[in-house]
């Protein structure tokens, strides 16, 4: 069964007029919300102090009604005498509607379209429209429109010459001006913007950013591009959009780590997106570089030390060199383990040239790390989706789903990525999960910055 809370103007027509109830009690009856927030403008406050009608009148109500016993709260804007300006109420509007919904997350926040100015409702009306179905917005039909009100006599000419305003000397204020506040695609287009940054979509926000650029905080339009250009890997570019700003969104680590770091993030964003081609195809880098981080972390050997370098396509690659391995102790022990790996698993010694990938660390990791299970264990099943799935998926045109990369690993994409984050902490590059949500935080500051 919904729970209600009513927020609502106070308009002229309330809390009775003419012998019919306004909005505010129709809906009390219809509805019984357990909190009525109501917002009072400077002259209907001014009603309210003569003779609290409002909250006496639905503590009327109340009375007859069996469980309907309502916590009121009175809004009072005092000063507020623009009642025709839309921009003002919307901004009071949305913060409180906010608050309301973080104190009563499980209710349905009902909006009273009826009552008020008619900048009052139009904006109240705008905010339910821009939310989803737990804000709802409430209409409630005019006394004349059921009971049809007698004809009035209306004679133009004594109307005319009763009327002030043909006398009004030309000195007074104009009534009718452009409202330069008022851009209603401005704010549509801001919602966009926050809705594409909550999916991490800053391409899009920041596009959208630039069509109305002059409504936003110029600081805004620098956090975007920087988001941008964290989201593409593109350090330099996000530090320079960040200059002046006053915010760094990733000083959590610096140096290689770091960028390992960001790269997990990036996967982390490609797995909350459910782009899950991008994520598999781009396991293999990370993984690289976690294994060799691990088995340095965890024994100090530096398995770069016994590569060569070699040009492939234009590329630097790293090849095994069994010269290098034999040179010292170490490295014969090492060129032991992985020629005995070789030898059990493909019947001969490891090649001069073999590439170097995870998979000689991982052998060197499951050798000399044998008595951390979990470990070893999250080794195995990373090296099984970078050996198998990745490959498959990088390599064929195929479409990748959950379920798909489920039946395969017999682990779905976000069991994945916890693997990978317990590695990331077993390579000593985070100590806490604070790491995980720097995209969420930088969201926040974000959107902090445009709302």
């Amino acid at each position: 069964m919904d729970r209600y809370i009513l927020f609502t103007s106070v308009g002229n027509t309330d809390p009775i007029t003419k012998n019919k109830e306004g909005a505010i009690l129709q809906i009390c009856r219809k509805y019984k919300p357990e909190k009525i927030y109501m917002f009072l403008s400077q002259q209907i406050y001014e009603n309210h102090k003569k003779d609290d009608r409002y909250r006496l009148c639905i503590r009327k109500l109340a009375e007859s009604i069996d469980g309907f016993n309502p916590e009121i709260e009175i809004i009072a804007e005092k000063s507020l005498e623009d009642v025709h300006k839309f921009d003002i109420y919307y901004e009071i509007y949305e913060g409180w509607i906010e608050r309301i919904r973080d104190e009563y997350p499980e209710h349905k926040i009902l909006l009273n379209i009826s009552s008020g100015t008619p900048a009052m409702k139009s904006a109240l009306n705008l905010i339910a429209a821009l939310h989803d179905s737990s804000i709802m917005a409430v209409q409630v039909a005019a006394p004349e429109t059921q009971y049809k009100m007698p004809y009035a006599p209306f004679d133009v000419e004594t109307e005319w010459a009763n009327n002030l305003d043909n006398n009004q000397p030309s000195s007074n204020e104009e009534r009718v001006k452009e409202e330069k506040n008022l851009n209603l695609i401005a704010r549509f287009k801001k919602e966009m913007i926050l809705k594409h940054i909550s999916v991490y979509d800053y391409n899009a926000a920041y596009s959208i950013a630039q069509d109305i650029s002059d409504s936003l905080p110029p600081v805004s339009l620098k956090l975007l591009k920087a988001a941008c250009c964290r989201l593409q890997l593109d350090e330099d570019n996000m530090k320079k959009a960040l200059e002046g700003t006053g915010y760094d969104f990733t000083s959590y680590a610096n140096g290689y780590k770091r960028n390992i770091a960001e790269y997990l993030l990036w996967l982390q964003i490609q797995e909350q997106r459910h782009d899950y081609a991008d994520f598999i195809r781009g396991i293999t880098p990370v993984v690289a570089d976690l294994f060799e981080i691990i088995l340095e972390h965890h024994t100090g050997i530096h398995l770069p030390d016994y590569c060569v370098e070699k040009k492939f396509n234009g590329y630097v690659v790293y090849e095994m060199s069994r010269k290098k391995l034999v040179e010292t102790e170490k490295g014969q022990e090492i060129l032991d383990i992985l020629d005995k790996h070789f030898l059990k698993t493909i019947g001969k010694p490891m090649r001069d040239d073999e590439h170097y990938t995870s998979r000689q660390t991982s052998i060197l990791i499951k050798h000399y790390i044998n008595g951390n299970s979990k470990l070893v264990d999250a080794v195995n099943k990373i090296r099984s989706v970078e050996g198998n799935v990745r490959n498959l998926a990088a390599h064929e045109i195929v479409s990748i789903t959950d379920e798909w990369i489920k039946n395969r690993c017999k682990m779905n994409s976000e069991e994945i990525m916890n693997k990978l984050k317990y590695l990331a902490s077993e390579a000593g590059i985070t100590d806490s999960d604070n790491l995980w949500s720097s995209y969420d935080r930088m969201n926040q500051i974000i959107k902090e910055n445009i709302i």
